[in-house]
């Protein structure tokens, strides 16, 4: 049985996609993970985002290659908005540290901050907010650290 997603998903990314939308009953996402990459285009980036919300959000597949896969791209895209609201979905499987590395790399200073607070390093989301004169985004980090921690992170 041949397969020829690796070769149709750089032609036409968004028939493709469809295409794996609609036989996602017989495909594992993350089988397909090695022919997602092959995308050149930003629509060819698009239409994989898009299939990766249908296999986490639909599917609900819970492999942690393919929410990490969904979150590069997230990063890589430059959407803040929807990289923080994946971050903080209860759905999202990844690598914290892998995600915060990554975010770091890319300057993605919303994401960094929460991630430092899944992470329950508190200190610094609090310091990377600050750097980013966000006094709002500091103060909720401050609110969902232990209260133990509280009078520290507000000394700072």
């Amino acid at each position: 049985r041949r397969v020829h997603g690796p070769q149709l998903l750089p032609q036409c990314p968004k028939p493709t996609v469809e295409m794996l939308q609609a036989f996602n009953a017989q495909l594992d996402c993350s089988q397909l993970l090695p022919a997602l990459t092959r995308y050149q285009t930003p629509e060819g980036r698009r239409a994989v985002i898009s299939y990766l919300e249908f296999c986490v959000e639909r599917v609900r597949t819970e492999d942690p290659a393919v929410h990490s896969m969904l979150l590069a791209l997230y990063v890589e895209d430059g959407d803040d908005e929807k990289l923080v609201r994946f971050i903080g979905s209860s759905v999202a499987k990844f690598d914290r540290k892998q995600a915060l590395r990554l975010c770091l790399l890319k300057g993605r200073r919303q994401a960094c901050v929460q991630l430092y607070a899944l992470l329950e390093l508190y200190e610094d989301a609090v310091t990377l907010a600050l750097q980013a004169n966000d006094i709002k985004l500091a103060r909720s980090m401050v609110d969902i650290a232990p209260v133990r921690d509280q009078k520290k992170l507000l000394l700072r």
